[in-house]
């Protein structure tokens, strides 16, 4: 006769039992049972063999409470494929961007607003599509040649930036992919003198009407705007000017009387906004815009969703860092081609997103999404 004695805790109150039996599997069929289930109802033992069990505390129910289980949840990127093409002839200027609309924007948009037909949005769904099904390597060695193809300013093994390839990649997408990021404004002249001699200017036929889809943050705007400090104010600031951009030396179209011109927005704001950094030609070293994590244009609010930056001022080495959804909930990372991992997970805790893009040295485009 062989006797074991186990010991559980059950809300903090310890059952001491001991077991009998003459058979050493039927005691090991009890311990898999005990394993295998939240409680052991002791008249089930005699179904495995005729055992004897004595509890060390009286009168305690025959069915005991659930064990207390420690189950820790699996992280939100839990999953999410980590692995990059690796940098190759100097390829981190086209990785960059793309790795941003595949990871970040892409998933965030309807593909229908990719027109198949414009070889440009048909390249993006594709190799879109191809990183979905674990073809990570395939999608990002057709877009490079495809780049190369397609933009004569762009040669293989040759360092180039990565915000002008952004630029010139989203001009020869469709109207539908571009409307995306654009703000249209209209010219509008307004004369103080006399309240009837206002004039707006049709932005499909005036150049003035500045339509971009990228807004430019300059040394002197910044300053202008004293975006420099890191307030949000100065941002606020700056984005006012952008937007309406009153020029006070300007001319009546009706009576030639100095008068004001500005711009209005003709339509609602963009779902994204891209903002280069253009601060690399100031002779000091600044090392990073301060980005604002949220901010409003005109009662629209925007967060901060990625940005690509440099390993050096003048560029040299592009990385991007983003903010990738999943149906778990968020998480930022780092995408490097020149490191393994190539996504390094940074944070899955929404309230340290903005720390980490603050701490970001060198931001060469910004990217804010609506919310």
């Amino acid at each position: 006769m062989k006797r074991i004695k186990v010991i559980e805790d059950y809300d903090n109150d310890l059952f001491i039992k001991s077991y009998e039996s003459e058979n050493d599997d039927s005691l090991q069929t009890l311990l898999s049972l005990q394993e295998e289930y939240d409680y052991i109802d002791t008249n089930d033992f005699d179904a495995i063999n005729p055992l004897t069990t004595t509890n060390s505390i009286e009168n305690t129910p025959q069915q005991h409470p659930a064990k207390k289980r420690k189950v820790e949840s699996l992280p939100v990127s839990a999953g999410y494929d980590l692995s990059l093409t690796a940098n190759s002839m100097m390829s981190c200027y086209i990785d960059a961007i793309i790795e941003l609309m595949w990871h970040c924007l892409l998933p965030r948009i309807s593909l229908s607003l990719l027109d198949v037909n414009n070889i440009f949005d048909y390249m993006l769904k594709a190799t879109y599509e191809l990183t979905l099904v674990s073809r990570r390597r395939d999608a990002s060695e057709r877009m490079r040649a495809f780049i190369f193809e397609n933009f004569i300013n762009f040669y293989r093994g040759q360092m180039h930036d990565t915000y002008e390839l952004a630029i010139q990649y989203i001009a020869k997408c469709s109207q539908q992919f571009k409307d995306l990021f654009i703000i249209r404004r209209q010219r509008v002249n307004e004369c103080p003198h006399d309240q009837e001699h206002i004039c707006f200017v049709d932005a499909s036929t005036d150049v003035f009407s500045e339509i971009s889809h990228v807004i430019e943050l300059n040394p002197s705007s910044l300053n202008e705007a004293n975006v420099l400090n890191g307030l949000l104010q100065g941002f606020t600031d700056f984005f006012a000017r952008y937007l309406h951009k009153f020029k006070e030396n300007s001319s009546c179209f009706f009576c030639q009387e100095p008068a004001t011109t500005y711009y209005l927005p003709l339509h609602t704001l963009p779902p994204f906004r891209f903002i280069r950094d253009n601060t690399f030609s100031l002779s000091e070293d600044t090392g990073n815009i301060p980005f604002p994590y949220n901010m409003a244009l005109q009662f629209t609010k925007y967060q901060l969703i990625v940005i690509i930056s440099s390993t050096e001022k003048h560029g040299f080495h592009f990385k991007t860092t983003s903010i990738i959804q999943t149906p778990n909930g968020p998480f930022i990372a780092s995408f490097d081609n020149m490191k393994r991992p190539g996504i390094k997970v940074l944070s899955e805790k929404a309230e340290e997103f903005s720390d980490i893009f603050a701490k970001i040295t060198y931001p060469v485009l910004a990217c804010y999404q609506k919310v």
